[in-house]
């Protein structure tokens, strides 16, 4: 599957007066590719979270077609992993 977005992981960092979002270069290995440069740490935050938030909604999506032989084990694991990614999207979580 290819992706026309810049897949994760992304991470940020402050500097010179403004956040920085980077993530793996794809094209050369041990490098470092810039993703988006913001003055807002609040929109940092959620833009460096988006691809836990695809990948997120991906696997919510993966569970909710499956059977449902054990629905209350799928309903735990989606509302975690919705809690976690919801929390590195406001920056309380790695």
């Amino acid at each position: 599957m290819t992706t026309s977005h810049t897949p994760g992981p992304w991470c940020y960092q402050y500097e010179h007066g403004s956040y920085i979002i980077e993530a793996p270069s794809q094209t050369e290995p041990d490098k470092i590719q810039l993703v988006a440069e913001l003055v807002s740490i609040e929109d940092t935050k959620l833009i460096a979270a988006a691809p836990d938030m695809l990948e997120a909604l991906k696997r919510i999506a993966q569970m909710a077609s499956r059977d449902g032989k054990d629905i209350y084990h799928d309903m735990r694991m989606i509302r975690n992993l919705a809690v976690r990614t919801a929390l590195k999207a406001i920056g309380e979580a790695s």
